[in-house]
């Protein structure tokens, strides 16, 4: 429930570190600035229209939620800002203008008329959009950002992040790319792609340092999936592939996880350089958990294997797999829990002599 205090005070002891206000009526605006101590503020469904909103220098993290502010967002003068989040708000034409000092900015269902303009923060590191349509409008970054996340976010141009000579980590989630180029700078570290459609597939092999690459709820169909041998990791959670799981040509691959995939008949192909593999609701056929278990017995070095709730198609295939797996004389098996066409189990490929 809303609170309407009109012209009634508003007063706060200065020890006070952390200012939460929601659905609040002040006639006379947001008056904080006399608080020596405090560190948060949060506002949420106000409209203060052109009453004042003053805060403290010392504050550090402001997040707007539904908040209607007729002068725009003017936190320039705050000097130890580091963290701002705006939500479901419409600045149209207003202004946001940060201090310099700002590492990490938080747009979700934000309007802005004039783009997101970010370049002229000179310690900006994280950048978060959600549920935004910036169509033809600027999205610009300063060169200092490390990390980018954008969900549900309609760029017309495309993602177009190569010109970020700092970037390490991209996240897109809730995205058509359909057409669109994604370019990422040479040194990007980790990509992760949550539902997001691309006709031209994933290419990602002219990224030198990627090392981790995580995938989920995408079909990629024929489409060509391709990483550069550098990748360590790799997560494949919901995706479907109709070539199968090509990882055999990565040297530096050490750790594969996936989860929720249907196999069937297509490879799992993977490389002798895994220490760890982890299958959490995959459908394979015999042949392929057969041909996962060779693996395993000619790797020349320990890996730990863990299988979680996965199945095969007929309760005999269980059987058979289990007496090939306990006649191996290199594996160590743990038997968790084998029901109907399902198995779970973790497998230990011990040193060679």
């Amino acid at each position: 429930m809303g609170m309407n205090l009109g012209d009634l005070p508003f007063q706060l002891p200065q020890c006070v570190t952390e200012v939460t206000l929601s659905c609040v009526r002040l006639s006379r605006g947001v008056l904080l600035h006399d608080l020596p101590q405090l560190q948060t503020v949060t506002l949420r469904y106000m409209n203060l229209g052109d009453l004042p909103f003053q805060l403290p220098q010392c504050v550090t993290e402001v997040t707007l939620s539904g908040v209607r502010l007729g002068r725009g967002v003017l936190l320039h003068d705050l000097p130890q800002l580091q963290k701002v989040t705006l939500q479901r708000m419409n600045l149209g034409d207003l202004p946001l203008q940060l201090p310099q000092c700002v590492t990490e900015v938080t747009l979700f269902d934000v309007t802005m008329s004039r783009g997101v303009l970010l370049h002229d923060i000179p310690q900006l590191q994280t950048v978060t959009l959600r549920d935004m349509n910036l169509g033809d409008l600027h999205f610009q970054l300063p060169q200092c950002v490390t990390e980018v996340n954008l969900s549900g976010v309609r760029l017309s141009r495309g993602v177009l992040l190569h010109d970020l000579p700092q970037l390490q980590k991209v996240t897109l989630q809730r995205m058509n790319l359909v057409d669109l180029p994604l370019q990422l700078p040479q040194c990007v570290t980790e990509v992760t792609l949550f539902d997001v459609t691309m006709s031209r597939g994933v290419l990602l092999h002219d990224l030198p340092q990627l090392q981790t690459v995580t995938l989920r709820d995408m079909n990629l169909g024929d489409l060509p999936f391709q990483l550069p041998q550098c990748v360590t990791e790799v997560t494949l959670w919901d995706v479907t592939m109709s070539r199968g799981v090509l990882l055999h040509d990565l040297p530096q691959l050490q750790k594969v996880t996936l989860e929720e995939m249907n196999l069937g008949d297509l490879p799992l192909q993977l490389q002798y350089s895994l220490t760890d593999i982890s299958l959490t609701e995959v459908t394979m056929s015999i042949d392929s958990w057969l041909s996962l278990i060779d693996h395993l017995e000619h790797t020349p070095r320990p890996v730990q294997c863990d299988i979680v709730k996965c199945w095969v198609e007929k309760m005999s295939e269980v059987n058979h797999l289990k007496a090939r797996i306990q006649s191996s004389r290199c594996l160590l098996f743990k038997e968790v829990d084998i029901c109907q066409y399902s198995i779970s189990f973790k497998l230990h490929k011990v040193a060679e002599g």
